[in-house]
């Protein structure tokens, strides 16, 4: 992104925070930025989101996602009350899924040709973690 584009960015994820549509989070390590971690499409009225996250390069295999994705999770579920929190990623991606596995999330479902991608559509996984599901 450009200074420009960045800009836009913050703006509107500050936005999307104050009309409690989108959450999201820089995932830090000894603060140098590894990721993001984010929680999208929030409906409150019923507690429900998508987690969504991503890691720089360099950051991957390291647990940072995993690890960012478990603390939003249990945020979320614990103190913020939500009842369903949902990851999607694509079945040719097995680094998300693991991180989704780590973070406590289950396979629900996968979805046939859901997400098209730069090389075609993709089917897509789904897991998921219920209020429930939340362990101590």
């Amino acid at each position: 992104m450009d200074t420009d584009e960045a800009t836009d960015w913050i703006a509107a994820s500050s936005k999307r925070w104050n009309d409690e549509t989108d959450a999201e989070w820089a995932v830090t390590r000894n603060g140098e930025v590894m990721g993001r971690v984010a929680l999208r499409g929030v409906d409150l009225s019923v507690g429900q989101a998508e987690v969504s996250y991503w890691t720089c390069p360099p950051a991957r295999g390291q647990g940072a996602a995993s690890a960012a994705v478990s603390r939003v999770a249990n945020w979320a579920l614990e103190s913020v009350g939500f009842w369903r929190l949902e990851i999607r990623h694509s079945v040719n991606n097995p680094g998300s899924c693991q991180v989704a596995l780590h973070a406590g999330f289950v396979e629900e479902a996968v979805l046939g040709q859901q997400h098209l991608h730069e090389d075609g559509w993709h089917d897509i996984h789904i897991h998921t973690r219920l209020r429930q599901q939340v362990s101590y």
